[in-house]
């Protein structure tokens, strides 16, 4: 394995690796990551392009970000309701101006 530059992020071990590297070490880039709950960041040209990450840890992102969403959801939600004037905007002009 080529140089790997280890970052600590929290509980994880996380490491960077060049696509090229990572190739040549599918499996054990894959088995880091799986069984070992590493983060394996990819590079192309000392750029990080993509991640590596167990399953787990996506599951947990999409819920938080479905959960952030929700939020800011609900925050304009209650904006609106708690907009007193007496406003309106007819359905033509609203589709219109969509």
């Amino acid at each position: 394995m080529g140089p790997i530059l280890w970052r600590n992020v929290g509980y994880n071990l996380s490491y960077a690796l060049s696509t090229a590297e990572a190739r040549n070490q599918f499996s054990d880039v894959l088995n880091r990551a799986a069984y070992g709950h590493e983060h394996v960041i990819l590079t192309r040209r000392g750029k990080e392009i993509a991640a590596v990450i167990p399953i787990e840890h996506l599951h947990l992102f999409q819920q938080l970000l479905e959960e952030m969403e929700d939020k800011i959801d609900l925050e304009d939600a209650l904006k609106v309701l708690a907009d007193d004037s007496d406003e309106f905007v007819d359905w033509e002009d609203a589709v219109r101006d969509f």
